[in-house]
């Protein structure tokens, strides 16, 4: 299914799939795991990009000092607004969609639904 997200919203869901299914040894039946593992690295791999043209935006106002970057005070609003129209970008992003019949039965912590809702059918869509 297509789906319309921001750049803020794929930033927001590749941080919870980083933080949900770390050494996840359980076993998913195969077209959840699948959908599931598709999803996450089509996530990943946008926001690592994000994140690339984030970094080259900061790198572009700052000054390195030390090993790090900073903004010099006058300059921070502007990188501010730049950030902030980079995170409201849209993408159409193919995703995997799953019913929640399909994962009803299934165990996964409050973090995991979190980082799965984005791709639960909402049966209301349907009518």
């Amino acid at each position: 299914m297509k789906k319309i997200l921001t750049n803020r919203e794929i930033f927001t869901i590749g941080n919870a799939f980083e933080g949900a299914f770390q050494n996840d040894e359980r076993y998913l039946p195969a077209k959840i795991n699948f959908k599931i593992e598709k999803n996450k690295k089509n996530i990943l791999d946008k926001m690592n990009e994000i994140e690339e043209s984030r970094i080259k935006t900061i790198r572009e106002f700052g000054e390195e000092k030390d090993g790090q970057i900073q903004i010099p005070n006058e300059k921070v609003e502007e990188v501010n607004k730049e950030i902030a129209e980079l995170f409201d970008i849209e993408q159409e992003m193919n995703i995997f969609m799953i019913s929640f019949e399909d994962i009803e039965n299934l165990e996964f912590t409050s973090a995991e639904m979190s980082a799965l809702l984005f791709m639960i059918e909402d049966p209301e869509d349907e009518e």
